[in-house]
């Protein structure tokens, strides 16, 4: 019974001190796990999180959505930047490309810091956002992307607290912007 208080306590102090620090006391590190027909191609991803060079129990784990070779330069696994225009770096975990004939985009999945609860916040529709573009003077996060073999898509995104919104979304045919051009 002593060891389950001693433990409980143990868990507890760590949980506080954890919450105690500011977004600059985290730092990150990646571990591959690689597919098991191919061994040198990454299925998914696990970041570790650390406070002040100390690994915690807090960790994001992923599957991307294609494979990747670990030491390919044009990926950024883990992107800390300020993606809710809050002045605070935040979280973007690489998972994959999405898209239709090499005219999609990059997909990551999001981890946005909150000040308040000193906690990051996952931002599951972040996901749907390839090769996101930042737009610091309007605090909105734009795509263009084909989405398949007849479609391409533009839409605008804003946040709401720490919520990802659409603002405006827009469909074309690939058949009217080739008809357009001519």
């Amino acid at each position: 019974m002593k060891r389950l208080i001693l433990s409980t306590i143990v868990l507890l102090f760590s949980v506080l001190c954890i919450q105690a620090q500011g977004r600059d006391a985290y730092s990150f590190k990646t571990s591959f796990h690689f597919d098991e027909d191919d061994k040198e191609l990454v299925d998914s991803i696990t970041v570790d999180t650390y406070v002040e060079g100390v690994k915690t129990y807090l960790n994001f784990s992923h599957r991307v959505f294609t494979l990747q070779y670990p030491d390919n330069p044009n990926i950024k696994w883990i992107d800390e930047r300020d993606i809710n225009f809050d002045g605070i770096p935040d979280l973007m975990v690489y998972l994959g490309y999405v898209g239709y004939g090499g005219q999609g985009g990059d997909v990551y999945s999001a981890y946005v810091w909150n000040p308040e609860t000193r906690k990051f916040i996952h931002e599951e529709e972040f996901e749907m956002i390839p090769d996101p573009e930042f737009d610091n003077d309007t605090k909105t996060i734009r795509i263009a992307y084909r989405m398949d073999d007849t479609t391409f898509v533009r839409a605008t995104y804003k946040w709401d607290g720490y919520k990802l919104k659409v603002v405006s979304q827009e469909e074309e045919s690939i058949d009217d912007m080739m008809s357009d051009e001519e």
